[in-house]
């Protein structure tokens, strides 16, 4: 496989990508023509109940069907032309499984800056951020919220895990003396933040629902500034990502004519093979 990643480069992904788009447009006027077909092969029965073979009519229809199967014939040449084996697309699969996986990766783990500080209220009534506002105060409170407010499923559970461990990463620099009102939090620990918090708190009654709101009016502007963030920055990540599936499906109708791997036999065949039902 390493050996085949290599042979794959961009501009070979690009090309191949184009090819499966081109490809994919030709089967889906393939598809339209057909209809256009069943449609012309009804109107000519019309024709012929209505105005007879020898009309006009009957011979504007078989036109339309000749017309159309050529085409149809001339469509189906092209998706023949276009469509790929196994053996062109597992390099192309492996190399952008392999990007992707990386790419991922990447994004995962980048650190995004979370700013978390009180405010007060303008002349005006507006909320704005106290420039040394009490930000390990706003640290506290999130992270009691994920202590005992955030509820949980089976397949969130791992996710706000690895959110309280990455922010109790971050609590050696918030009980410092230089701490300047900003946490770091990976990628994935952000887009779980923002979940659990929008999504998943609970609480009960008026004094609860304003600490919250208090909570988030100090922090929420800036998680959601690094949830926009996240989402341009995976962008390309994204994009791989819809690339890999439209190939993988592609693959998986593709005709195969990759080596076959000799079959192994599984342990119950190899220690009885003769054993009867």
């Amino acid at each position: 496989m390493a050996e085949e990643l290599k042979k794959v480069t961009d501009e070979q992904i690009k090309e191949s990508v184009k090819r499966l788009k081109d490809l994919q447009n030709a089967r889906k006027e393939v598809a339209k023509l057909k209809g256009e077909l069943t449609q012309h092969e009804e109107d000519l029965k019309n024709a012929e109940t209505i105005y007879g073979v020898d009309s006009k009519e009957y011979k504007v229809q078989k036109d339309h069907i000749e017309l159309t199967n050529t085409k149809i014939a001339d469509v189906e040449k092209k998706v023949s032309e276009l469509s790929f084996k196994k053996s062109e697309l597992k390099p192309v699969l492996d190399t952008l499984a392999k990007k992707f996986e990386e790419n991922l990766k990447a994004d995962t783990m980048k650190d995004y800056h979370i700013e978390i500080t009180t405010t007060k209220k303008d002349e005006n009534g507006n909320l704005i951020k106290e420039q040394s506002g009490n930000g390990k105060k706003v640290f506290k409170q999130l992270l009691d919220y994920l202590y005992h407010n955030v509820t949980f499923t089976p397949k969130t559970a791992a996710n706000l895990m690895v959110l309280v461990r990455n922010m109790e990463e971050n609590k050696a620099w918030v009980n410092s003396k230089d701490f300047d009102n900003v946490i770091l939090l990976r990628s994935a620990s952000v887009l779980s933040l923002w979940r659990f918090i929008i999504d998943d708190m609970s609480g009960k009654g008026f004094y609860e629902a304003r600490t919250f709101l208090e909570c988030w009016a100090n922090c929420g502007d800036s998680i959601s500034e690094a949830v926009r963030q996240i989402q341009k920055d995976n962008e390309g990540t994204r994009k791989i990502g819809s690339q890999l599936n439209s190939i993988e499906d592609e693959f998986d109708r593709s005709e195969d004519d990759l080596p076959k791997e000799e079959e192994t036999l599984t342990i119950q065949e190899e220690v009885a093979p003769e054993v009867a039902e």
